[in-house]
């Protein structure tokens, strides 16, 4: 008689060693997660998740939750494992078994499109209040600003539309992805934090934390975390230049034309130096932000160098050596990707 239950326990321990089950914050948007109302639909965690399933043998449950609830469930042992910025992790911090880094994310600032630009969050006034998704935890707001929060980044991307808050903060990826979606937003942001998005496992996982980062190495080897990290950090770019630059204002279809070579100064006379990124970043960021294709963007400079009006931008294959030029010459403007940004550079417009 006892045998029953020890062999029924080893039965249902055997049939969970062939699933992985993944919990799924709703806190999470777009791209890192895309949702189908209350299912997740796809996004970069959960290809990556299939990704380490598929290299274990192990089927893959998706299991979407709350904050409130994804905690002590995961604690308890309920499910195996879960990915969050290092901004959203909580009493689990410790709890769980942390595989390698997927990613570096930007923690971002933004606001709705009639509000005026700043320079750095102590000049925003007092008591203005900032969305920001529920249990995030930002040591940059200080106090003098207060928080409403939001269930989810796609809720909170919303309520800044209905401005029912001027300022917000958002991750890179999911600025960048409502503002590719016509999310009315300022063509300025701050960045506030550099977080990083990792993968926790709990004891009852069948796949170890050292296991897991194994296989984003796989990943890694094979061009597919490449991808990911394309996916979950791209399109979004930026035009900026060094904090120390007199430029504060530019309307963005001025900046476009500067790049597309339709005008060579700015309001006031300014003849910026132009910088620009190369490789496939060039071609991203000519078709995100400046909306033209890059065989487009290419002939209509060739065309500029053979009459001997102007020189194309300079380009720079390393984001963070542009970032450096522009430190050096507050004269210059560039173009760099959106997780790029650091305190050194103002944002004048972004897509």
């Amino acid at each position: 008689m006892l045998a029953i239950p020890l062999l029924t326990s080893a039965q249902g321990q055997a049939g969970r060693a062939t699933v992985l089950r993944l919990a799924v914050p709703t806190s999470l948007g777009a791209p890192l997660v895309d949702w189908d109302e209350q299912q997740v639909r796809g996004g970069v965690i959960p290809r990556l998740a299939r990704h380490v399933s598929d290299n274990h043998g192990l089927r893959l449950e998706l299991i979407a939750l709350p904050p409130a609830r994804l905690r002590s469930e995961v604690l308890a042992g309920q499910y195996d494992a879960v990915c969050l910025p290092s901004s959203q992790r909580g009493s689990e911090r410790d709890a769980l078994e942390w595989a390698a880094p997927v990613l570096e994310i930007s923690e971002l600032l933004v606001a709705h499109g009639e509000v005026p630009r700043l320079e750095q969050l102590a000049d925003a006034e007092a008591d203005s209040m900032v969305g920001i998704v529920q249990g995030l935890t930002l040591p940059a707001l200080d106090g003098r600003l207060r928080r409403e929060d939001a269930l989810s980044e796609d809720r909170l991307a919303k309520k800044l539309a209905a401005r029912r808050h001027p300022y917000a903060v958002i991750s890179q990826p999911a600025a960048s992805f409502w503002r590719a979606q016509g999310l009315s937003l300022a063509g300025w942001t701050l960045l506030l934090d550099r977080v990083r998005l990792q993968c926790g496992l709990s004891s009852a996982s069948p796949v170890s934390a050292a296991q897991w980062s194994q296989a984003q190495e796989a990943a890694r080897q094979s061009g597919l975390l490449a991808q990911l990290a394309r996916q979950a950090l791209m399109p979004g770019f930026a035009l900026v230049v060094s904090r120390a630059s007199e430029l504060r204002v530019i309307p963005e279809q001025q900046l476009v034309d500067l790049y597309l070579g339709r005008r060579q100064s700015i309001a006031g006379g300014h003849s910026p130096r132009l910088l620009m990124l190369g490789g496939t970043l060039r071609s991203d960021a000519t078709r995100q932000l400046l909306q033209r294709e890059p065989t487009e963007y290419a002939a209509q400079w060739t065309t500029q160098q053979f009459g001997g009006r102007r020189r194309a931008p300079e380009e720079f294959e390393d984001p963070v050596a542009l970032r450096a030029a522009l430190r050096q010459d507050p004269k210059a403007l560039g173009v760099l990707p959106l997780w790029a940004l650091d305190a050194s550079v103002r944002v004048l417009g972004f897509r």
